[in-house]
């Protein structure tokens, strides 16, 4: 494990990949076990066994105490029960491994360039913390079964919006130059067993393109393309296209692929960012009032979102109307409660599903 090379620093660097930044302030160890937690989370006292999560940073110990005592709990109860206390230990997990979020999720050894050493790069190794570990525990028991859970396919879609939240492609997708891995049976790649489990579930085939898209916009152009004309996911990777297609300067085809995509749903959310990444492309084509018209609808789609208020606002400034531009800014401010701004949770995927989905786990686990 990384410890095993801390004689090596000379030769080595050691790089702490984190997705969503250091957690600041103290965490008191957790003082129950996991047992404990198990039995809190299927009596349905969800809230307690969440908060108790969040206060850990013992996880390591809750992914030793899940192999070890996790198997015995689920089949404590008797076969009748099984499938219930697998749910219970699977949610559980994802549960454990969202509150992980905020530490690091991966460490990755690598030589130094030659520059550095007088050598050529040999290649990576990379190390899993435990928060992954932990959920992929769980999708090791679904796995293992000769059957689908009942419940799978929906702890499935949350352990997508858990791997969003964390914002990690290598966990999801792989390392994108497998070549120089070392220890390539250690890679994840957690969609590909999701992949396998539910082949014609095209919310996974979207989550891959999204895990793309964070490496680099380019490479996810041709993964949403494909995706654009299926009835479940198309509008939603048509946005998405749109969005790389103005990131990466292609801003007349984000015109055209966004006002499609826009016709093509009423998910406020998705409206919202077709109409705010329209106004940014017609910004950069130098088609003002288009801007301002694509901006205009996007701050009417959800009224206090920041992004679309304060792009607006900047062209209204930038065209002499600043009382405008200052009214806009403070109506936006003084809006209660302060609604989530698509383009802020843009990164994290399906995590704006969380709530539905960890929600209809729940409810299995309550009958």
């Amino acid at each position: 494990m990384p410890r095993l090379f801390c004689l090596c620093v000379a030769a080595w660097s050691v790089v702490a990949s984190t997705t969503a930044g250091q957690a600041s302030g103290p965490r008191p160890a957790a003082p129950q076990t996991v047992v404990t937690w198990l039995d809190a989370y299927a009596a349905g006292r969800f809230k307690e066994v969440v908060s108790a999560l969040q206060r850990t940073d013992d996880f390591s110990g809750i992914l030793e105490q899940l192999k070890r005592d996790g198997p015995p709990w689920i089949a404590a109860a008797g076969p009748a029960e099984i499938d219930r206390r697998e749910l219970v230990a699977a949610t559980f997990a994802l549960e454990a491994a969202r509150a992980g979020i905020g530490r690091p999720w991966k460490l990755w050894l690598r030589v130094p360039s030659g520059a550095e050493m007088g050598m050529a790069l040999v290649g990576v190794t990379l190390y899993w913390e435990a928060p992954p570990l932990i959920l992929e525990w769980a999708c090791e028991r679904f796995r293992a079964r000769s059957t689908i859970h009942p419940a799978e396919r929906w702890w499935q879609l949350a352990a997508i919006a858990v791997g969003h939240r964390s914002e990690d492609f290598q966990f999801l997708v792989g390392f994108p130059f497998r070549s120089i891995v070392i220890n390539k049976q250690d890679e994840i790649e957690h969609l590909t067993h999701i992949e396998k489990r539910f082949p014609d579930e095209m919310r996974i085939q979207l989550a891959k393109a999204i895990a793309i898209e964070w490496r680099w916009p380019r490479d996810a152009v041709p993964a949403f393309l494909a995706l654009v004309e299926h009835p479940d996911v198309g509008a939603e990777a048509r946005v998405r296209l749109g969005i790389s297609q103005t990131r990466t300067g292609r801003h007349a085809e984000a015109v055209t692929t966004l006002r499609r995509a826009e016709q093509e749903t009423r998910d406020p959310h998705l409206v919202y960012l077709a109409r705010l990444f329209r106004g940014q492309a017609f910004e950069a084509l130098k088609r003002t009032k288009d801007a301002e018209t694509a901006y205009r609808s996007a701050v009417l789609t959800i009224p206090g979102a920041q992004a679309a208020a304060n792009a607006l606002a900047g062209l209204l400034a930038a065209d002499g109307r600043r009382l405008e531009a200052q009214q806009l800014i403070a109506r936006t401010l003084a809006t209660k409660p302060m609604p989530v701004d698509p383009w802020r949770v843009y990164v994290h995927g399906d995590d704006r599903f969380w709530p539905y989905l960890i929600g209809r786990l729940r409810q299995e686990i309550r009958r």
